[in-house]
């Protein structure tokens, strides 16, 4: 399978692109994992958008939000798509999201709020538990830092 990767800002985003991405995560975050929330969050305005698509399909996506006045990003909305889960696309779609993100803001951390079990997956890349578990929509979170050496 080929995958095209990708990180543009919001407004480089095409009609069909801002589409696909509120349907992954709809699919995902609202319909899979049943969570009720309010996905269009006056962020992704702000943000950059890692896609990684196969046949004209996305199948990956995350964001890099940066936080004003700050030494850290926060990567966000991290999902792959059911029918690609299992060949490590998760693992690259994580790497190439902090390697956009130190390219784009030279940060000193990258920031998630994590679902609790993927503690272990997030740990594989070096990030650290830097708050306690909390609910978020009905999920179980933790806030994870990964500290970036120049």
């Amino acid at each position: 399978m080929s995958i095209h990767w990708k990180c543009i800002p919001f407004n480089d985003l095409t009609p069909l692109e801002v589409y696909a991405i509120l349907g992954l995560r709809q699919d995902v975050f609202i319909i899979e994992q049943a969570c009720i929330y309010q996905d269009i969050d006056g962020i992704d305005t702000n943000s950059h958008h890692v896609l990684a698509s196969s046949n004209d399909a996305l199948i990956a996506y995350s964001r890099i939000i940066p936080i004003a006045d700050s030494d850290f990003v926060k990567l966000g909305r991290i999902i792959v798509h059911h029918n690609h889960r299992g060949i490590a696309l998760g693992k690259h779609l994580v790497e190439y999201s902090i390697a956009e993100a130190i390219r784009l803001y030279s940060p000193k951390h990258i920031h998630i709020s994590a679902q609790s079990y993927l503690l272990q997956f997030y740990e594989s890349f070096g990030f650290h538990s830097i708050s306690d578990f909390y609910d978020l929509d009905g999920i179980t979170h933790l806030d994870m830092a990964l500290d970036i050496h120049s």
